[in-house]
């Protein structure tokens, strides 16, 4: 009975530990991917062709955009496609995205943790490069939903008159796309575009 005492124990401990690296290793990777895509990201801007950089040779995505949350101080690298792929790096700009209206999606666990305590009037930075110019353009957040895809779509049928920027994660947090028809949309509109050129 002792040793079976030893060995449950002994069981309990490695489960915890594969437990414990597994969640190390995801944050790990969205760290490690952020310093190569944000040096690939580095390299794309200060080019002067519109080819965009690939963070690594065998990748099938790239940058195409950094997003900065003002208040937390935060900067992400975005890429050109949410596919779940992508999203194991970066934030990704989903399919959807057109004229006046950018979405971005992100994982709940990992770049979009905190996308819940944004309030109105908080500020989003979104950095791009089109042709030669670097577009820098300011939103500020105007609301919060949660909304079911099940009920309905998120995006608008009709493009907005001004920049709109959607930031959309899973909802309840702690789930994944695939365990959840919930998604917690952070709305926000253009607040003073900048455009400098490279």
């Amino acid at each position: 009975m002792h040793n079976f005492i030893k060995i449950l124990l002994a069981m309990t401990v490695l489960t915890a530990f594969i437990l414990l690296g597994q969640i190390l290793v995801i944050k790990g990777k969205a760290f490690i991917a952020q310093q190569l895509l944000q040096h690939s990201w580095q390299d794309y801007k200060q080019s002067k062709t519109s080819a965009p950089k690939r963070p690594w040779p065998w990748a099938d995505m790239y940058p195409v955009a950094e997003l900065v949350f003002e208040k937390q101080e935060k900067r992400y690298i975005v890429l050109n496609t949410d596919s779940g792929q992508a999203l194991a790096f970066a934030p990704g700009l989903n399919g959807v995205s057109q004229e006046n209206l950018t979405i971005i999606s992100a994982h709940n666990d990992t770049h979009f943790d905190d996308i819940a305590d944004f309030e109105q009037g908080d500020t989003i930075t979104l950095e791009s490069k089109q042709f030669s110019r670097s577009l820098s353009q300011s939103y500020r957040v105007f609301d919060t939903q949660i909304i079911d895809l099940s009920q309905g779509e998120i995006f608008v049928s009709q493009p907005p008159q001004e920049p709109h920027l959607l930031l959309v994660t899973c909802y309840p947090f702690n789930t994944n796309f695939e365990q959840t028809s919930q998604r917690l949309v952070v709305f926000a509109k253009a607040h003073q575009p900048e455009l400098v050129s490279l």
